[in-house]
């Protein structure tokens, strides 16, 4: 499937094959992140939730197919839905082990959904029998240290890996839950000494933006965005980012057609489209292109609207 959606996307926009975009999704949803494609439409469909139709559809589902759909709900944002299927998994007493790529334990993901409800105690006594049942798993630990600050999970999240992926994986969740600063602050630490590594600076882009810092949060994720533009990451907050940049600069004609195209490599064709509208063509020679790129991706037919 891989190969046949490199083989379309040489010549026809992805957005034209998001289909097959949620087959691939489907069939190795533990790389959800590194398979999240630039320019999928994503303002009145939803890749995870497509993805999630599929594995639902299966017959016979194992634990892993009902894994993969609990991680698929919650990726879409259904929080009822998700905790519904994560606490039927977590009754079995079984993980399912996928590596440094995914949590492997239902009762993570209870905890994660518990505090994304505000509800902190049930969060960390599911993280804890998480933890219990694989003592050391850097996935629990990191989340108990972003929900607690709690020493006795910090120093063995320190002690059983690197310091440079502790403070990715922290600030990994810092992120999820809302402590932006400190999410910026663990990303800071790991793209300073991993210039190079476009994840990092996406992630360090998102906090900064919650963080209120505009303008350095997108200067960062256009230095990540001159490595590749795959794969999207944390869409919501560098959406929001870019909104807010644009907002910050409203006469400056190239801060719009950067936001707008990060706008429409996350998925907003036509907020990206908006951004555009006004701009002068000889002013800005990019945005016309800019303007057609958006509107094929929009229309199967490649019909472009005229102005």
């Amino acid at each position: 499937m891989l190969r046949e959606m490199r083989r379309l996307t040489e010549t026809e926009p992805v957005a034209w094959h998001r289909d097959l975009s949620a087959r691939i999704l489907a069939a190795t949803p533990w790389w959800i992140e590194p398979l999240g494609a630039s320019f999928l439409p994503r303002e009145d469909w939803s890749i995870e939730r497509a993805a999630a139709e599929i594995v639902a559809a299966r017959p016979d589902k194992t634990f892993f197919d009902e894994l993969d759909l609990a991680t698929l709900t919650l990726a879409a944002g259904d929080l009822e839905g998700a905790e519904g299927l994560f606490t039927r998994l977590a009754a079995t007493g079984r993980s399912a082990y996928r590596m440094a790529w995914q949590p492997s334990d239902p009762r993570f993901y209870l905890g994660r959904i518990a505090a994304l409800r505000g509800d902190r105690k049930t969060a960390v006594a599911q993280l804890e029998l998480a933890l219990e049942r694989s003592p050391g798993d850097l996935f629990t630990l990191a989340e108990l240290v972003a929900l607690t600050d709690d020493s006795r999970h910090l120093e063995p999240l320190l002690a059983y890996t690197s310091t440079l992926d502790a403070q990715y994986l922290l600030g990994r969740a810092l992120l999820v839950h809302g402590r932006w600063q400190e999410a910026a602050a663990a990303f800071g630490f790991v793209v300073r000494r991993l210039p190079e590594f476009r994840d990092g600076k996406i992630y360090l882009a998102a906090a900064l933006g919650r963080s209120g810092l505009i303008d350095d949060g997108a200067r960062i994720y256009l230095e990540a965005m001159q490595v590749r533009s795959d794969p999207v990451l944390e869409s919501e907050a560098i959406c929001d980012l870019f909104r807010r940049w644009a907002a910050l600069h409203p006469d400056d004609a190239e801060v719009r057609l950067l936001a707008a195209r990060a706008l429409y490599q996350h998925g907003l064709f036509h907020e990206a489209l908006a951004l555009l509208d006004g701009l002068d063509p000889e002013a800005v020679p990019q945005v016309e292109q800019a303007r057609r790129e958006i509107q094929r991706s929009l229309d199967p037919q490649w019909t472009v609207r005229t102005r």
